[in-house]
């Protein structure tokens, strides 16, 4: 599967390193990095040891990635790494924001539901990339396919309820450029909710 390795240069040192989703069996999910000689540099592990819900619900990990992509950044040869990932049996869904030659987390945005799918562009043209994440919000009120798009210097905070009330208590609300909301097609009539896929 492609979304389970990607080679490139990470560092801007002009060699590549492996990025690999390393899926065992018991669900201790991680994103790990070996540099050009194949020997391990790090390993980013999904998700937080709590994350409160705001019915007060408290969920912790694993959680497992879904996808991940580079994010180059316009300033330097290096680039950032992107990673979503979902809690193991539950709605909650991570965009994480990570640095490339540490695999330290930078940021991340929690959201309502799954998001499977992941890309990386410079959509408005002003040289710095965004991030796009699709899947869905399965929250009652939604339902719907989702995706949102992110700058990658603001990849932080919680998805809202349509009140504007965030999803997860103690973190900030989202700033996220757009979120588009999918229509069902004739398809997805009778599922639960449609998703991007």
């Amino acid at each position: 599967d492609e979304r389970s390795r990607l080679f490139a240069d990470l560092d801007g040192d002009g060699r590549k390193e492996t990025l690999f989703n390393f899926t065992p069996r018991d669900l201790d999910c991680k994103l790990v990095c070996f540099d050009h000689r194949g020997h391990l540099r790090w390993q980013f592990i999904p998700g937080r040891d709590h994350v409160k819900y705001k019915d007060s619900r408290d969920f912790g990990r694993p959680y497992m990635v879904c996808n991940f992509a580079l994010v180059p950044q316009p300033s330097s040869k290096a680039s950032d790494i992107a990673v979503t990932s979902v809690h193991e049996y539950s709605f909650l869904g991570q965009v994480a924001l990570i640095d490339g030659r540490t695999g330290k987390l930078k940021s991340d945005y929690w959201h309502r539901g799954q998001l499977n799918v992941l890309a990386v562009a410079d959509l408005d043209g002003d040289g710095e990339p965004e991030i796009l994440a699709g899947g869905v919000n399965d929250a009652p009120e939604y339902k719907q396919a989702t995706m949102v798009v992110l700058d990658h210097r603001r990849v932080s905070g919680s998805s809202k309820d349509p009140a504007g009330a965030v999803y997860y208590p103690g973190m900030p609300p989202a700033n996220e450029k757009a979120i588009v909301f999918f229509p069902r097609t004739p398809v997805s009539v009778g599922l639960e909710f449609n998703r991007v896929r």
